[in-house]
């Protein structure tokens, strides 16, 4: 009998059973499973598994490593989860500077601009 689940009809459904999937079994950092595993378990491309979690990271706490995504359960996997989003978000930040005629102090007041409309 396979423990597979079927293919998402749609993308909300895959949504449904990422979440579930990762709030179940991918408790901690340490039980992180990674987007290939996850694609093929909710049945969508790894391309879409990867937008998805994208968009459920941004209102679950869902943490992502290079060793795969969890569910954030202590302060060590948030540490985790902080420490790979800075390099990211330094990088975007660098090119978005490399194709704009910003300045990088524009940058800087662009951003805390943005955050301080997230926390109001």
């Amino acid at each position: 009998m396979s423990t597979q689940i079927p293919r998402a009809p749609n993308l909300a459904v895959a949504e449904m059973m990422a979440l579930f999937h990762i709030k179940e079994f991918c408790c901690g950092r340490r039980k992180a499973e990674t987007i290939e595993s996850l694609s093929k378990t909710c049945g969508v491309h790894r391309r879409r598994m990867h937008d998805i979690v994208a968009r459920l990271a941004q209102e679950h706490p869902i943490g992502t490593t290079p060793q795969g995504v969890f569910w954030i359960v202590d302060e060590a996997d948030r540490r985790a989860a902080q420490g790979n989003l800075l390099p990211r978000a330094l990088k975007i930040l660098k090119r978005y500077h490399k194709v704009s005629k910003l300045s990088a102090d524009e940058i800087a007041g662009q951003v805390k601009m943005e955050l301080s409309d997230e926390h109001d």
